[in-house]
């Protein structure tokens, strides 16, 4: 099969006028990982809950002088969400516990442990919202195509590669704004249920971040 579309396929119950059965070109890789990608939509739009685990590589997040986001692990019922946020200050790592509830966002206080409202104008949190990136993701992801077969913590998936806008992903960041261009993702979908398991992206995705 050639990637460009030029690889074609005799289609047997069809003939031509010199007596030949017809030829018909092989679907190209975006129509045959699309439908994969339309029903892993289907399936997230349906899930009410989910955790997550979000892991940066290759440096962090910048988030203001001195102070990087590296990760966040929580769980969102969206479009609520509690998460604990890994960050590193001056190189040192540190956590810090967010909370978006009912159209507010929150931060625990690291020394008196007392939850403290933030401002959404504040910018500290930015956009982060894990449920809203994973269904913009899914419907807006381009040049689609399935790159293999592999298990994910013991479920069957497909893994569709294709490329996203960047700004698709911030809110997937806490803080700095969306970077420009696109940034490649591998999606993991689950053969059985078509659920979303795990997505890896490549390149910036917020304009504070430095290549590498």
């Amino acid at each position: 099969m050639n990637a460009a579309g030029s690889a074609q396929t005799r289609v047997t119950n069809n003939t031509a006028d010199d007596g030949f059965p017809a030829w018909s070109p092989f679907p190209t890789p975006e129509q045959m990982a699309a439908p994969i990608v339309a029903q892993a939509r289907q399936a997230m739009a349906a899930v009410t809950s989910f955790h997550f685990v979000l892991t940066q590589t290759g440096g962090g997040t910048p988030l203001m002088t001195g102070i990087e986001t590296t990760g966040a692990e929580g769980d969102a019922v969206p479009p609520d969400l509690q998460a604990l946020v890994s960050a590193t200050i001056a190189g040192s790592p540190f956590n810090v516990q967010i909370a978006f509830r009912n159209g507010v966002n929150w931060m625990k206080d690291t020394i008196g442990g007392n939850w403290q409202e933030w401002p959404q104008s504040a910018g500290f949190l930015g956009s982060f919202n894990p449920g809203t990136a994973i269904n913009t993701l899914l419907a807006q992801s381009t040049g689609l195509q399935i790159i293999g077969a592999e298990t994910v913590d013991g479920v069957a998936t497909h893994r569709v590669r294709g490329n996203v806008a960047a700004s698709v992903l911030a809110t997937l960041t806490v803080g700095s704004n969306a970077a420009s261009g696109q940034v490649q993702v591998d999606m993991w979908i689950g053969q059985s249920d078509s659920r979303l398991r795990k997505v890896v992206t490549q390149g910036k995705v917020t304009s504070a971040e430095v290549e590498g």
